[in-house]
């Protein structure tokens, strides 16, 4: 959807003629008013949220009588659900090359790039080079910028004509004060999507946000509903909003981590041995290597956390199916929200940071898959990173203590 929309956008700069004489400036401001760029005066301006602290801004052609149009992404340092390790910003434009500058609607060849020094801004620096999009081709330019809490890509398409006008009169300003409030301030929303974002970067997405962004797009969700039944059904055995709600109200209580617990007890596994002598009792049981790694992770688990053990296996899968039960018609956001921040709250109350919730959720995979996390390939090691990679990119800067509050 992304690649396409750049591709439509660029392809209006194609077919364009247009007579340009003086070029008068206009001030385009964000919907949040975080961010003011400065263009040709008559450019039409539309604004979408690609994921939450991700916002995309254009700028086609309208009365400008400009050959030319302008994409704008504000992309916030901290709480994006990419699952991209962006540590600075060359990181950054690998990402935005990536994601939208090489597809089927688009490819782009660059031709020069070099650094910029620009007054207020951490790093800055701008490529030009020919863009196809449908056999035709555009001269294009871009720039990329770091700010404290921010990267930027400004993206411009156009004849040399129509270039030269956007660039003789852009700018970018930032609010720096709005901006850091807005990528470091979070509601309860955030900290639910933060719950689920180690399987989330597994699926490619968050099923909430993908919902809203297509909604505040207008597109047609009701695509989403079969897909989102046959993953229910098929993994959770969940074929009707009376099982969806069943289901996370067994999770909210915990659905794996009695039966982790009782499994200790069954061997008479006690969190006061020693994990030697744990794993001569199961060796002396003449239990599996599969049984061995499901018993010694719910040991650690009940040596580290308690009878609260793997509990945050169970309670982030909350979020995960109300939102696919939302998405499959099995109850409303509203509804798929009040659950999610139940279990929020319950999370809250059993751990004390996000390390410990996800050393938690990390336990729970490793009992559940009977997967050993010291196993480089193994489903648990594989999430282990995932959910490092995030830390980096501070996914988990949200506090822990926040107060969680229904905003919906």
């Amino acid at each position: 959807m992304r690649k396409k929309l750049m591709g439509i956008l660029l392809g209006v700069t194609m077919v364009l003629t247009a007579c340009q004489g003086e070029v008068k400036s206009q001030d385009y401001v964000s919907k949040d008013g975080s961010f003011t760029v400065t263009f040709p005066e008559g450019m039409e301006q539309t604004e979408y949220t690609v994921t939450e602290g991700a916002i995309m801004m254009g700028l086609e052609p309208g009365d400008s009588g400009i050959n030319g149009s302008v994409m704008i992404q504000a992309f916030d340092k901290a709480g994006v659900s990419t699952g991209q390790n962006i540590k600075d910003l060359e990181d950054y434009e690998e990402y935005i090359n990536d994601i939208y500058l090489q597809g089927q609607a688009m490819t782009v060849d660059w031709e020069e790039e070099k650094k910029l020094e620009v007054d207020g801004f951490k790093d800055a620096s701008e490529k030009s080079g020919i863009a196809t999009a449908n056999g035709a081709k555009s001269d294009v330019y871009a720039q990329y910028i770091e700010t404290d809490g921010r990267y930027y890509m400004v993206f411009m398409s156009g004849s040399k004509k129509g270039m030269k006008s956007m660039q003789s009169v852009f700018a970018l300003q930032e609010d720096k004060d709005l901006a850091t409030k807005n990528s470091q301030s979070a509601t309860a929303e955030d900290f639910i999507y933060t719950m689920t974002a180690a399987l989330d970067s597994v699926n490619g997405a968050n099923m909430f946000q993908m919902m809203k962004l297509l909604e505040e797009q207008e597109q047609d969700v009701s695509s989403l509903e079969p897909a989102a039944r046959q993953s229910l059904e098929e993994y959770w055995s969940i074929a009707s909003a009376d099982d969806l709600m069943d289901t996370a109200n067994g999770l909210l209580n915990g659905l794996h981590n009695p039966v982790a617990l009782e499994s200790l007890e069954q061997y008479n596994i006690t969190s006061e041995m020693s994990r030697e002598e744990v794993i001569q009792l199961i060796e002396e049981n003449g239990l599996d290597e599969n049984t061995k790694i499901a018993l010694l992770a719910a040991y650690d688990a009940k040596v580290a956390f308690g009878e609260h053990a793997i509990l945050a296996w169970d309670l982030s899968r909350i979020p995960t199916i109300m939102s696919q039960g939302y998405a499959a018609g099995y109850c409303t956001y509203e509804e798929a929200m009040d659950m999610s921040l139940k279990a929020a709250k319950t999370a809250q109350k059993a751990f004390d940071s996000w390390d410990a919730f996800n050393q938690s959720y990390l336990y729970g995979d490793t009992y559940w898959s009977e997967e050993d996390l010291e196993d480089s390939s193994s489903s648990a090691a594989q999430r282990a990173a995932i959910l490092e990679d995030l830390k980096a990119d501070g996914k988990f800067d949200i506090d822990w203590n926040i107060k969680l509050e229904k905003t919906w």
